[in-house]
């Protein structure tokens, strides 16, 4: 079966396309579901901004960046089954893709790695 999504290391146009896209799919799921359930600006766990609390790019209002990185983990190592089966959807666009990233970097940074490691495996 034919690749539909992936990503060529020439195409920065459509993984930024296809990046932005899958962003906004999990951040709509997530706040519809609160996976994190926050209460009081405090996660399920007992962190304060949960994930987020030594992030660079947290600021008082929020995340001031778009990661996929930050939409695609979750610390319990799971997606609640609230929204599993779509994020699981998401995810295996994603990894069709062929989208590399590690850490909070931004969508900007996981484009860019993305491509390269996709040119260097062609």
């Amino acid at each position: 079966m034919k690749n539909r999504f992936k990503i060529s290391s020439d195409d920065k146009e459509y993984a930024t396309w296809l990046g932005n896209r899958l962003w906004e799919q999990a951040d709509a799921i997530l706040k519809r579901s609160n996976v994190c359930s926050f209460k009081d600006g405090v996660c399920e766990k007992g962190k304060k901004d949960g994930c987020c609390w030594d992030c660079g790019h947290l600021s008082p209002t929020g995340c001031t960046t778009r990661s996929l990185t930050c939409k695609f983990w979750m610390c319990s190592g799971e997606f609640p089954s609230s929204c599993n089966k779509e994020m699981r959807i998401l995810r295996r666009v994603k990894d069709q893709a062929g989208f590399y990233f590690y850490g909070r970097e931004t969508m900007k940074q996981q484009i860019e790695w993305t491509l390269q490691r996709i040119e260097c495996n062609e």
